[in-house]
């Protein structure tokens, strides 16, 4: 049921967004200010390696799916989650610059303009109104989903491959800094007043495991988009992930950052996407 009226409304705006010649401009709507970007990258075929099951995705395919991902949400309300906070890769590295153990606790303005969710090319949701706050990591060669719960002041590592840190002590070094500050954060955003409050950090033993090499960084990436369809990110499995691979693909390279697409094939790939994600 879900499924079905997620499709029958992207179908009926895409009607809506219809000109004379049959075409709609739903690209650059979407991706008002990154379309030129995409497109240069679909020209050095940078999104190949989505396609491929085990091949290793770089930061920038995880930053450019989470934005895509952004993008989507702000375009299809009605479908994806209004309360999902997501940050890029930079935003981790940013903490871990601004964090001094033992030292005074400063939140730089680099760190709330993402809190309040004002960088133009990066529409998020801000802080004070997420339910959940999405932060890739990666160390060591491999990427994890901080999915960070503000009402249970609790940061949860979804990580698909625990041998990489099996004992969960690099995982601890990376992420402490955030929960550490995290408190600071608030309260310079207004949001709470006590900065003495503890955040914890846990790792699930739960969350699905990869069993093939390489795909730690589309585990990462197919939690956040389950998070954002309010769909259960424990479900994930490698069938999903590979998936997943050829939907970015198709979603990146194969259609929306060309201009002028006809009807018909924008709504086979809208949909495309939108069914595959509300189907799990």
């Amino acid at each position: 049921m879900v499924k079905r009226k997620a499709i029958e409304a992207v179908e009926m705006e895409l009607q809506e967004r219809t000109f004379d010649n049959n075409r709609v401009i739903l690209a650059y709507e979407i991706y008002n200010g990154v379309a030129e970007a995409f497109a240069t990258r679909r020209e050095k075929r940078f999104f190949v390696e989505m396609a491929t099951p085990g091949t290793w995705v770089f930061t920038e395919h995880v930053d450019e799916c989470f934005r895509g991902l952004l993008e989507l949400k702000k375009a299809y309300p009605y479908i994806f989650r209004g309360d999902v906070a997501m940050m890029d890769s930079c935003f981790s590295m940013i903490v871990q610059g601004a964090f001094i153990e033992g030292g005074p606790t400063n939140v730089p303005e680099t760190i709330l303009v993402y809190t309040r969710g004002e960088i133009d090319d990066w529409p998020s949701t801000p802080w004070d109104k997420a339910a959940f706050i999405l932060v890739p990591y990666c160390f060591n060669g491999h990427w994890v989903l901080a999915r960070i719960v503000p009402e249970a002041k609790k940061l949860v590592i979804l990580d698909s491959d625990h041998s990489v840190d099996s004992n969960c002590k690099i995982i601890l070094q990376e992420v402490t800094p955030l929960a550490r500050m995290m408190p600071h954060i608030l309260v310079a955003m207004g949001v709470q007043t006590d900065t003495d409050t503890q955040w914890t950090i846990v790792r699930p033993k739960d969350f699905p495991k990869q069993s093939l090499s390489g795909e730690c960084g589309v585990y990462a990436i197919a939690a956040a988009t389950f998070t954002l369809a309010d769909r259960d990110a424990y479900t994930i499995n490698d069938a999903i992930v590979s998936d997943f691979r050829k939907v970015f693909y198709l979603l990146f390279v194969g259609s929306i950052v060309v201009v002028g697409l006809r009807v018909c094939e924008l709504v086979v790939v809208v949909l495309h996407v939108i069914a595959f994600i509300f189907c799990y």
